[in-house]
């Protein structure tokens, strides 16, 4: 099930999934999303109306809606940079949840422990290993029975597997953290959800308030490197690191 949303005084309309659907009703991301529709609905209403005043000349109009695209703009990038700053919350939430246990370098006897436990798989032959690999990806239960050798695995100081068991290993141990705490991981998950559905709608409105100011590229990076704050939402809208470090230069060449 979709949602269209339709732009005032404008023929532009989009459409995303139910936001109740996809989890994002009612959360932060939600709200961002609907400040920066609102946004874009009073920009291409404004417009409409300063179009359509006679009294206006071809600059004059170019003059009033001036600041009404910069607010729109504004608006934009203030929900772009809340957005990444949700994400690299959530980012925390999910490396704090997956983070395997440090290994005090003052307890000798557990670092002795783990390179026992590495030895002994490494010492297992290859249909020992498959087997118990199998029976820990069929069943939590399993996975759970062997945390102390997928512990000592992770925390290794070098490599001592095979890249793709390695990597099997690492997989194993994020479904056992989140199968230990089932809340947070779901909870994880749902902010993912509703950021991710959000960020769509962004996308969508991005678009619209291009569209409608009829701002370039060249003119809308010009216009974020005059702020350091609006500047951090370049990579949401599309701009590299060097094309900002470029224009950046030119800004700085033009106060010269």
């Amino acid at each position: 099930m979709t949602m269209t949303y339709n732009i005032a005084a404008t023929n532009h309309s989009f459409s995303l999934a139910d936001p109740i659907k996809a989890g994002a009703a009612n959360t932060v991301p939600f709200s961002l999303f609907h400040m920066t529709l609102d946004a874009a609905n009073a920009m291409a209403s404004k417009r409409a109306t300063v179009l359509a005043d006679s009294d206006l000349t071809g600059p004059g109009k170019e003059r009033r809606l001036l600041p009404v695209f910069q607010v729109a703009w504004a608006v934009l990038c203030a929900s772009y940079i809340r957005l990444a700053e949700i994400d690299a919350a959530t980012e925390k939430r999910e490396a704090a949840l997956h983070q395997v246990p440090k290994l005090d370098p003052t307890h000798s006897a557990c670092a002795v422990e783990d390179a026992e436990c590495r030895s002994v798989w490494r010492s297992m032959p290859l249909s020992e290993r498959t087997k118990i690999m199998e029976a820990m990806g069929r069943d939590p239960e399993a996975g759970q029975r062997y945390l102390r050798l997928q512990v000592a695995v992770l925390r290794a100081p070098m490599p001592v597997l095979a890249p793709h068991e390695a990597a099997w290993f690492a997989d194993q141990w994020r479904l056992s953290k989140r199968l230990g705490n089932p809340g947070e991981a779901l909870a994880i998950d749902a902010a993912k959800d509703a950021s991710s559905w959000s960020f769509r709608g962004h996308g969508f409105l991005q678009g619209v308030i291009a569209g409608i100011s009829g701002w370039s590229r060249v003119e809308l990076l010009n216009w974020l490197v005059l702020d350091p704050i609006r500047i951090g939402a370049a990579a949401a809208l599309g701009f590299g690191v060097m094309e900002v470090a470029a224009a950046k230069q030119q800004a700085a060449a033009r106060k010269a």
